[in-house]
């Protein structure tokens, strides 16, 4: 349980390290620019796809906490794209400063939540948000692989 624990900390940690460096980078034009979507209803800012990754990783938080306790996770009918679309929405007056300081905080309640794990923790499952049953294992590797490649695309859109 050590390592796993120890392995996936360490991820999660690499990808929001990577993640702030290049945020904090960004000026205003890049902030705006967009990452998804070509004029659409679905289109993204930078900003907006900064607003995503917040509200995704509370959202798998308070995921794992219900499934954890035994609970189903995601309804059966959840609808993952209405769900996002929401977030962003919420969070549309939040600027870059704000954002990645609710990052921060979203973060150091995930690591506290993966430190309470106890070993038979980490394979209770339920359903994501994706609809698929995962583990608390599988979910925490989501999130770390989910930030890595909106990462990704964010920096290919502003090359």
């Amino acid at each position: 349980m050590y390592r796993e624990r120890k392995t996936i900390m360490e991820k999660l940690a690499a990808t929001r390290a990577d993640l702030v460096k290049v945020a904090r980078e960004l000026d205003w034009d890049s902030w705006t620019h967009p990452v998804y979507g070509h004029g659409g209803e679905k289109e993204w800012s930078a900003m907006d796809l900064l607003r995503h990754l917040v509200w995704a990783e509370g959202g798998m938080l308070r995921l794992m906490r219900q499934i954890r306790a035994g609970e189903e996770g995601a309804p059966a009918d959840f609808d993952l794209d209405r769900y996002n679309a929401a977030g962003v929405n919420k969070l549309k007056d939040e600027m870059p400063a704000d954002l990645l300081l609710r990052l921060e905080k979203n973060r150091n309640e995930l690591l506290a939540f993966v430190e309470s794990l106890e070993e038979g923790d980490w394979e209770k499952k339920g359903r994501h948000g994706s609809l698929r049953i995962m583990s608390i294992r599988e979910i925490l590797e989501r999130i770390a692989d989910h930030e890595a490649q909106h990462l990704a695309d964010l920096r290919e859109a502003l090359s």
